[in-house]
């Protein structure tokens, strides 16, 4: 793996924690669970079309 290669996957393991944060902030403010997985879903979703788009 060079070096970019590493550095995206170093981003995605942040991103990753960041969604941790901010599902844990939204439990905080008592958002439902089902609203959560929804907007992580969404976000997984429109980064798997971006991921599709590039590869074509």
């Amino acid at each position: 793996m060079n070096g970019r290669q590493q550095a995206a996957v170093t981003h995605l393991h942040m991103v990753g924690r960041d969604v941790h944060r901010f599902v844990v902030l939204a439990r905080e403010h008592r958002l439902p669970e089902e609203d959560i997985k929804q907007a992580i879903a969404d976000g997984v979703a429109m980064a798997e079309k971006e991921v599709s788009n590039h590869a074509t």
